[in-house]
């Protein structure tokens, strides 16, 4: 019990550094320049809230997973509620959709990367004992 429960302070504490970090990612990212020829939606998608966003989650969240060890569902489930309170309560929800599946899609990765990195752990340090 004790380690879900810092499961999900963890998340929540990563959710809401990613909120208050990402403010600045995006900013620097939506300031640079578009190439001439290049389609909008695609440089949002890939340069503003790709790196912006979803980089940014993915090694916060990340990071707060492999160096605390702890459970990444609970975790994951976490950030999601912090970084939607966050929207909510700053009255950005109904317009930060964009950002808000980047956060997702980042934390989701990186739940996805420590578990497969965890199981590949562990049958490496079975398969090496034995």
């Amino acid at each position: 019990m004790q380690l879900s429960f810092k499961s999900v302070i963890v998340g929540a504490i990563s959710g809401i550094a990613t909120y208050f970090i990402s403010i600045y990612a995006l900013g620097y990212t939506a300031a640079l320049a578009m190439p001439k020829d290049f389609s909008l939606a695609l440089w949002d998608s890939i340069v503003v809230f790709g790196l912006g966003a979803l980089l940014v989650a993915f090694a916060i969240h990340y990071a707060a997973l492999r160096i605390l060890r702890v459970q990444s569902f609970p975790s994951f489930a976490a950030f999601l509620v912090a970084v939607i309170a966050a929207l909510g309560i700053t009255g950005l929800l109904s317009t930060g959709g964009n950002a808000l599946a980047a956060w997702a899609l980042g934390a989701l990765l990186a739940s996805l990367a420590v578990n497969w990195q965890r199981s590949n752990n562990s049958c490496l340090g079975s398969a090496i004992n034995s």
